[in-house]
């Protein structure tokens, strides 16, 4: 009996792992990708960073306070690369090595990343 059960719950540990990694990988890409979407179409460089680290960081309400306050969001508006206006890029990283979601066990944690960044750039206005 021992000798099924202790294979049986690694490999639903593993699979539970594995889901709430995936889902933290995805907010984390949404919540950039929304909060470039949030920009566009606002003049002021000030206005339009604001609203997409606070449209991104309302993306991940979804954790812990202090999981959330671990986020790290940046917004920065450049000049495009490839023609005129203005971009914003949307940086979004969680720190999972210090915060991590599931508990860890060794065998698992040595193949999860130490940080999920996702990164969306849009262009504002022209």
């Amino acid at each position: 009996m021992a000798l099924v059960a202790v294979p049986f719950f690694l490999i639903l540990f593993g699979l539970i792992t594995f889901g709430v990694i995936l889902a933290l990988k995805q907010s984390v890409t949404n919540a950039a990708a929304e909060g470039a979407r949030s920009a566009v179409g606002i003049a002021d460089d000030a206005t339009a960073t604001a609203r997409a680290e606070a449209t991104a960081r309302d993306r991940l309400t979804w954790l812990r306070d202090d999981q959330e306050a671990a986020v790290v969001v940046t917004a920065v508006v450049n000049p495009c690369v490839a023609g005129a206006g203005r971009c914003i890029e949307v940086v979004v990283t969680y720190p999972y090595d210090s915060e991590p979601l599931v508990p860890e066990l060794p065998i698992i944690s040595a193949a999860t990343p130490s940080t999920f960044s996702s990164t969306a750039v849009v262009q504002i206005t022209e």
